[in-house]
């Protein structure tokens, strides 16, 4: 479960739409129709910096983006407790970074999918680089 409310989702679009002019950010439950979701969605022209955009619409190969997303941006929203998800070029989805406590428990459901598969990449000790 996030730790995050409707409250700092409120907050988070806010601060977005007012940092990044043009991100026209929007309540992710809304845009998607599942209000169980606190997140936003934004467009990924907004500008970071002159001619760089937060989640272009396009691949860029430049040393200031991790994938599609500029670097600048997720270091942004992370330090405020957010991911950036790629939902597809120019559509940025910003969700609540996982608690430890989440990653753990995910750990835990993955390793016991490794260690219950019947074969293949996901059987444990099959030489697999995982």
């Amino acid at each position: 479960m996030t730790n995050k409310t409707y409250a700092d989702e409120a907050a988070l679009i806010a601060d977005l739409n007012n940092t990044f002019p043009g991100a026209r950010a929007v309540s992710l439950g809304k845009w998607s129709s599942n209000p169980e979701q606190i997140g936003a969605v934004v467009c990924g022209e907004a500008e970071i910096e002159p001619s760089y955009s937060i989640g272009p619409y396009w691949p860029i190969d430049d040393d200031a983006y991790n994938g599609s997303v500029h670097k600048g941006f997720e270091a942004w929203c992370e330090a405020r407790g957010w991911y950036v998800e790629t939902y597809d070029y120019g559509t940025l989805w910003v969700v609540p970074l996982p608690s430890q406590e989440e990653l753990d428990e995910w750990g835990a459901a993955v390793r016991g999918n490794l260690e219950n598969a019947p074969c293949g990449v996901f059987q444990a000790n099959d030489g697999a680089p995982f």
